[in-house]
């Protein structure tokens, strides 16, 4: 079964690196549907990877990165360089698939700690500073992509810190004040996370009523925000 599994990611990767918009997604939606299948439990599974264990594919997909002696180049970092682009934004349908791919393997597996280090070799792709970048993306699709994306992957530590250097708290506040309703709770789920951590916290808490205050008394989402924040 590991072998059918490096097998499939393999081929993946040779169609994202080949340039066939069409066959790209096509990748990209049968990627991101396997790793959240693979997260359900055994018995709602509807495909092959019933038998394969949610660690297993997230390792799967990080395996072989370039950067590692003799890699040939990992899953992620074939979806990632799709999202760092410099056509990322102008080919907005196939950078929405890819984040919500990156997002899908960055999920944890409930019952155990064990994958938790996955989201971090997804930013150890250099795409951080480009998710954050999508986040002010004037389509609507990208940045709530982004946002549902940057909150999967701050659930790790480290990967917070990435994210809160690359600058993301201000255009995740601008979108709970400006975005739509997906795109507001998921940069909220982003938020609510990166306030964790102490210092991040009060950054957060006064960006906060910065960005959110004047909008408090007419926008009811903006006013439990800020509130939520704020007492973090």
């Amino acid at each position: 079964m590991q072998s059918k599994l490096a097998e499939f990611l393999r081929e993946k990767c040779e169609v994202l690196h080949g340039g066939n918009k069409f066959a790209m997604r096509t990748a990209l939606s049968e990627i991101a549907l396997l790793a959240l299948e693979s997260t359900i439990s055994t018995g709602s599974r509807t495909s092959w990877l019933s038998s394969v264990h949610p660690v297993a594919f997230r390792k799967a997909c990080v395996a072989g990165a370039a950067r590692s002696a003799n890699g040939r180049g990992s899953a992620v970092e074939a979806i990632a360089a799709l999202v760092s682009a410099d056509d990322a934004e102008s080919d907005a349908e196939t950078t929405v698939l890819a984040l919500q791919a990156l997002e899908a393997i960055a999920i944890d597996e409930p019952t155990t700690d064990v994958d938790n280090d996955h989201a971090l070799a997804i930013c150890a792709t250099g795409v951080v500073q480009h998710v954050v970048r999508l986040l002010s993306s004037s389509d609507a699709a990208l940045h709530t992509r982004a946002a549902a994306a940057a909150a999967a992957l701050v659930e790790n530590a480290y990967a917070a810190r990435m994210f809160l250097g690359a600058g993301v708290v201000s255009p995740l506040l601008v979108l709970v004040r400006h975005g739509g309703d997906e795109a507001r709770q998921a940069a909220m789920s982003a938020l609510r996370m990166l306030s964790i951590d102490r210092d991040a916290r009060q950054a957060i808490a006064g960006k906060a009523m910065d960005l959110l205050g004047r909008v408090l008394e007419v926008d009811p989402f903006a006013r439990e925000a800020a509130a939520e924040l704020i007492a973090c």
